[in-house]
């Protein structure tokens, strides 16, 4: 039961993370193109996703290493909120801008198909039907 209240709170903090950084490059996209609006937008959020990870996993890191009957209860949350963190940083300063920018690419594909079934489409609406 404590992992899952662990689990709850370190999703919360790299989803705020995640948001943050999406809106950053989402910041950036009017003035320039994806590729570079990706790599400004997660290089200017990461000293704040890693001052979040190392303060939340620092100040957590004592009672990691604690001993005493009291802080044992406590013991599955803060693995559960140090693991969770230490992969989390992973994903938002490297899966999330990979997945945007995969977006990106299969949505100028599906864009461009679909504008080739719209041209195919009206070349046979025009064409005679004796032809």
């Amino acid at each position: 039961m404590f992992s899952v209240v662990g689990l709850i709170g370190m999703a919360g903090i790299i989803i705020n993370d995640s948001i943050v950084l999406v809106t950053a490059i989402d910041r950036r996209l009017p003035t320039t193109d994806m590729v570079t609006a990706i790599v400004d937008g997660t290089a200017e959020r990461l000293r704040a996703v890693f001052l979040t990870t190392i303060t939340t996993v620092g100040g957590l890191g004592p009672l990691l290493l604690e001993q005493s009957r009291q802080a044992a209860f406590l013991k599955p949350t803060v693995i559960t909120l140090i693991y969770g963190l230490g992969f989390g940083i992973v994903v938002v300063l490297m899966i999330t801008p990979t997945m945007i920018a995969i977006q990106h690419d299969v949505g100028l594909r599906l864009r461009s198909l679909r504008r080739l079934l719209r041209l195919a489409a009206s070349r046979r609406k025009r064409r005679p039907a004796g032809r």
